[in-house]
């Protein structure tokens, strides 16, 4: 349809062709007149963005669980948003759940059986996953994954007895580690898979009963610990 300057019929017809380049000042362009189905894609680049674009925003100082971050798809060649839990998993994090436990006083041995090991002082215990009333760890909810464990026993008794270190889950036993030693210490490391609600112990077995003998107290002499791998 043909636009007219001034009174029709004498008025000019405003074609294309009478708008040259700058005819139209930034004056003549009404607020909020240009929509978004008037910018292309890929319009907008870098250099049109100030940097108060982010630096404009309020500051944080914390991130939620679900807040979202922005990233680049490059596999898409788009923008994406992530929450905070997603991306921390993607790429690291705190190992937590993790926890540190210790003996608080000797434990007299008991001979030919399975018997739990006292650690009842906690030391430390991310997620309240620890129980100081049974010694055990459970995996508290959304936390399954592989655990790296650390149980160290330091004995004393008079003569050189077979001694069985062994970490229990869910009331069996799945590792262990054995000694023929007389008053000394030795440690069980390794790792292992864990369900949501799954849950370790640490027990010792004696080979015989000894005259007399006792599991050793200390922060540095008994304890039992470990924590969550990230990334595996």
């Amino acid at each position: 349809m043909t636009k007219y300057i001034g009174n029709a019929p004498s008025a000019v017809a405003l074609t294309s062709d009478k708008i040259t380049d700058g005819i139209i000042s930034t004056a003549k362009v009404a607020a909020d007149a240009i929509t978004e189905a008037k910018i292309a894609d890929t319009a907008v680049e870098n250099e049109h963005l100030n940097v108060n674009v982010i630096t404009g925003q309020t500051a944080e100082t914390s991130i939620a669980t679900d807040d979202t971050i922005l990233i680049h798809d490059t596999s898409a060649s788009a923008l994406r948003k992530m929450t905070r839990a997603n991306f921390v998993s993607g790429v690291g994090g705190d190992m937590t759940p993790a926890w540190h436990a210790r003996l608080p006083n000797t434990q007299a041995f008991a001979g030919d059986t399975n018997t739990k090991i006292n650690f009842s002082t906690e030391i430390f215990d991310t997620d309240s996953a620890y129980d100081t009333s049974n010694q055990r760890f459970t995996v508290p909810s959304g936390e399954a994954g592989k655990y790296m464990y650390y149980l160290t026993l330091n004995h004393t008794y008079g003569s050189s007895r077979r001694i069985t270190l062994k970490l229990f889950k869910n009331g069996s036993g799945v590792h262990q580690a054995e000694r023929q030693t007389d008053s000394r210490g030795f440690t069980l490391v390794n790792f292992i898979d864990l369900s949501v609600g799954d849950y370790i112990e640490a027990y010792y077995y004696l080979h015989e009963n000894p005259v007399s003998g006792v599991i050793d107290s200390g922060t540095d002499q008994t304890f039992f610990g470990g924590f969550k791998l990230l990334g595996v």
